[in-house]
């Protein structure tokens, strides 16, 4: 059991899962649309799916551990390996101040007939930056994520798997479909719906 909560290919199973929630949710949302007057972003949950099968193929490739090897080989021949952890920390600072601004944001600025996306594109963009900390690989972060563990059970595998397991819940209670909504319906065109005065 521990072996499979630690194994990539199990995480790698997980994006995919979430990825074909995703656009299934998005299918299901464009047909929806069609047919009532609701004002959703169907292209929502495809760009989720799409994002969400490339971090899977990602996984599946190692591509990311690729990349962090290429900037390590860069600051060897660049002679500044060993001062590298300033600029990694660094970034890792921005990486989750960018991540602060943009929930921040996306709380204050989401308009209401979007807000039901909000908690998605909040844990979305959590398992974005997390890759992206990961990426960097600051001697510190690594340590704790890959070199620790729960009853055996890396820290990284436990917190990547938690992110992907409350986006499987929150999309399952984002893409309800409640019977219509005056909140929800769409702004209508009150001269095509005004009835005509010049009917004699």
């Amino acid at each position: 059991m521990v072996d499979l909560l630690d194994s990539n290919a199990l995480r790698v199973g997980v994006y995919v899962l979430v990825a074909l929630l995703s656009l299934w949710w998005g299918v299901r949302e464009r047909r929806w649309v069609a047919t009532h007057a609701v004002d959703w972003w169907p292209f929502y949950w495809f760009m989720s799916a799409a994002l969400l099968a490339a971090m899977g193929i990602a996984r599946a490739s190692a591509f990311g551990d690729l990349l962090s090897e290429i900037g390590r080989e860069q600051a060897r021949s660049g002679g500044w390996y060993d001062t590298r952890r300033t600029m990694q920390a660094a970034l890792v600072i921005g990486v989750a101040v960018v991540w602060l601004l943009g929930v921040a944001i996306a709380v204050l600025r989401v308009p209401p007939r979007r807000r039901r996306y909000l908690p998605h594109v909040i844990l979305l963009s959590t398992i974005i930056a997390f890759a992206a900390i990961r990426l960097v690989s600051l001697h510190q972060v690594d340590t704790v994520l890959y070199r620790r563990d729960v009853a055996g059970v890396r820290i990284v595998s436990l917190v990547e798997l938690g992110l992907l397991a409350a986006t499987v819940l929150v999309t399952l209670t984002t893409a309800r479909f409640p019977r219509d909504s005056p909140a929800l319906e769409r702004p209508v065109d009150v001269q095509r719906r005004a009835p005509r005065t010049d009917v004699v």
